[in-house]
């Protein structure tokens, strides 16, 4: 008697299936996959923010002298745009009190590159030695309201907000 033999292997409908629903697993995968990427990076992107603010806020205290966070479109100067806050921006030591940075003031520059829309009502402000946050000019009143900076995604619903309370609490989601 002959020995029967069997082939292993698999059949167009199995595996037009398996292709099938790997393709809408995948479907269904991707746009939350993008979803958690987006808001990874503003989270990223508003934690970079309150480190900085907050090393700003301890360097005016340790200092005795205004330290200032503004938006920057270039690293050396603030920019007088309060959406600019995604190109990135500085912190500098106001040793002078102009209320402006010069290139001996900076103390950290933070380029994002554009990752995300900032929204905000301001492009700048200071820490007083006391640790208040004020307004950017030189002889900037005690902020009255709270500062936010939103960043957001074009694309999908991510989002993170930095606040700045008029006494100085920094905080971010």
């Amino acid at each position: 008697m002959g020995r029967r033999t069997t082939l292993g292997g698999f059949t167009m409908v199995e595996l037009l299936v398996t292709i099938a629903v790997v393709g809408i697993g995948l479907a269904l995968a991707v746009p939350a996959f993008n979803q958690f990427i987006d808001t990874n990076r503003y989270q990223a992107l508003s934690r970079a923010l309150v480190a900085d603010m907050t090393n700003a806020r301890a360097e005016a205290i340790r200092r005795g002298v205004p330290v200032g966070v503004c938006a920057s479109t270039d690293g050396s100067s603030c920019s007088n745009a309060a959406s600019n806050w995604s190109v990135g921006w500085l912190v500098f030591a106001d040793l002078d009190g102009s209320g402006a940075p010069s290139s001996s003031e900076i103390l950290s520059v933070h380029n994002p590159g554009g990752a995300a829309v900032a929204s905000s009502t301001v492009a700048g402000f200071r820490f007083a030695p006391s640790g208040e946050a004020r307004g950017a000019t030189a002889s900037g009143t005690r902020l009255t309201t709270t500062l936010q900076i939103l960043f957001q995604s074009q694309t999908t619903t991510a989002s993170s907000t930095v606040q700045v309370a008029p006494y100085g609490l920094i905080s971010g989601n």
